[in-house]
């Protein structure tokens, strides 16, 4: 199953590692702020909210995604889907 990030980009739900607001990440001094930068500068950030607001940031092995989806809603889609694979495993 995927996860719709926004403007056409999805990630594979099993690959999601965590989903963050932005605000831990953004601002200046901000818990996560140095790790956003590393991974900008490293290439590994993909921005799926592009020009409308970053609400959320979510890590995968690979990558970091920014969506402009909250993530209380990405975290609300990514359930169903790990639910609805578990509801046919069983």
């Amino acid at each position: 199953m995927f996860l719709h990030l926004g403007r056409n980009v999805s990630v594979r739900v099993a690959d999601v590692v965590s989903i963050h607001d932005i605000r831990l990440f953004a601002a200046p001094g901000a818990p996560g702020c140095d790790l956003l930068q590393r991974q900008r500068a490293a290439g590994s950030v993909i921005d799926a909210a592009r020009e409308k607001q970053t609400k959320s940031l979510i890590i995968t092995e690979k990558n970091i995604y920014l969506s402009a989806i909250s993530p209380m809603t990405l975290m609300r889609r990514a359930r169903q889907a790990y639910q609805y694979v578990r509801g046919n495993d069983a």
